[in-house]
C-alpha cells in the first residue's frame, strides 16, 4: 500500500492517491488533502470490518426477492432460503439456493448492490457465495 502523500506523475500532471477510491488532483493544501484522506481510509476500515446479523440480512433479503423475484429454471421457481455472513475482511455472505446454477450474474449484481446500499458497504468489495441447500431427507439418512 502506499503511503497517503505518494505522488503519481501521469501525462504531466501531478496526481495524489487518496485512499484506495481512487486518483485525485493534488490540491494546494496539501494538510487538509490529508486529512480528509485518513477520515476516509478510516471510514473505509470500519465498512470492510463490518459483521452484519443474519436476521438482518434475511429480512434484508426476503424483501429483495419480493422487489424483484429470482427467474424460474427448468420450469422450476428458485428462491433462496437463507442467507449469512461468513467472513469480515472482504465481507462475505453465503446465500442458500434451491439451485446454484439458476443464479444469473445480473440477479446476484442485484443482491450485492442491495446489501451495498442497506448496510453502507460503499467502497468495499463484497463477496457472494451461494450454496445449495440441503434437504432434510439427506441429513437424516446420513446419522
Amino acid at each position: 500500500m502506499f503511503p497517503i502523500h505518494f505522488v503519481k506523475q501521469i501525462v504531466g500532471k501531478e496526481l495524489l492517491l487518496i485512499d484506495t477510491a481512487g486518483i485525485r488532483k493534488k490540491s494546494k493544501i496539501s494538510q487538509t488533502l490529508e486529512k480528509y484522506s485518513v477520515v476516509q481510509a478510516l471510514k473505509s476500515i470500519n465498512r470492510y470490518t463490518k459483521r452484519i446479523g443474519t436476521s438482518q440480512l434475511n429480512d434484508l433479503v426476503e424483501k429483495s426477492v419480493q422487489r424483484n423475484p429470482m427467474a424460474c429454471y427448468a420450469n422450476r421457481q428458485m428462491h433462496i432460503s437463507y442467507a449469512t455472513q461468513t467472513d469480515v475482511k472482504t465481507p462475505t455472505f453465503v446465500l442458500f439456493v434451491s439451485n446454484t446454477k439458476s443464479i444469473h450474474f445480473s440477479y446476484e449484481r442485484y443482491l450485492t448492490n442491495q446489501i451495498r446500499e442497506t448496510f453502507g458497504f460503499d467502497s468495499v468489495p463484497l463477496k457472494l457465495v451461494f450454496r445449495k441447500k440441503r434437504s432434510l431427507n439427506f441429513l437424516l439418512t446420513t446419522s
